[in-house]
Formats: structure tokens, C-alpha cells, sequence
């Protein structure tokens, strides 16, 4: 599996998670985590500036969920908290750092007109 197959997968991946937390009432985080999930699959499944700006966005969503978190937990939620923002959110916020990164260092593809003549681009 690729990484954008991985990235897309994640994001199909949240969805049980989703209906749990819609079934428990916390519409909040559902929002947040339906974001999160279209970040997800929009940073596996295009391409170019589109990639980019999805793997940024996503990295932003995920580390706000980790800091909602950890600040919004008391009792036992608080280390749950804490273990899926330093097991899953952040992690994967870096990843998503990374693969804009590395779509950023990648050299433009010319345009070229019909002719075969290099277009401003």
C-alpha cells in the first residue's frame, strides 16, 4: 500500500469513530473529525497543489484536535487524551507535514502549448 492509499484509508478509518461519538452526542468532535477525514482522503486522492494544501490543512485539523483534547479532558479522559494525541494526532499531523514538504520539493512540470513551445507558467 502507498502512502496516499494509506492517507485515504485513515480517513474512510474514521467514520465508525465518527458514528460513536454521534451516537454519544458529541456533535462537536464530529465536525471535527469529519474534516479531518475529508483532509485525510482529499491528501491520498489528488494530486499536486491540491495534495499540498489538503496534507497542510489536515496537519493544522489534527493538531487543534490534539490541543482540544488534552485541554478539554478531566478523569480518565484525560489520559485517553493524551495517548491518542501522542499515538495518532500528532504523528500523523507530522506525517501530513511531511508529504507537503516533499510535494513543495518536487520541481513544476513545464507547460507546453501545442507546439511543444515552454509556456510561462
Amino acid at each position: 500500500m502507498n502512502g496516499r492509499a494509506l492517507y485515504a484509508g485513515l480517513g474512510l478509518a474514521l467514520l465508525p469513530w465518527m458514528c460513536l461519538l454521534a451516537a454519544s452526542g458529541e456533535w462537536n468532535w464530529v465536525a471535527l473529525d469529519a474534516a479531518e477525514a475529508a483532509g485525510l482522503v482529499t491528501t491520498g486522492l489528488a494530486a499536486g497543489a491540491l495534495a499540498r494544501s489538503a496534507a497542510l490543512a489536515t496537519a493544522g485539523l489534527l493538531l487543534l484536535d490534539a490541543a482540544l483534547d488534552t485541554a478539554t479532558a478531566t478523569g480518565p479522559g484525560l489520559t485517553q487524551a493524551w495517548l491518542m494525541a501522542l499515538l495518532i494526532e500528532l504523528p500523523l499531523a507530522v506525517s501530513c507535514l511531511l508529504t507537503a514538504a516533499r510535494a513543495n520539493a518536487r520541481p513544476a512540470r513545464p507547460v507546453t502549448g501545442r507546439l511543444g513551445v515552454r509556456l510561462a507558467a
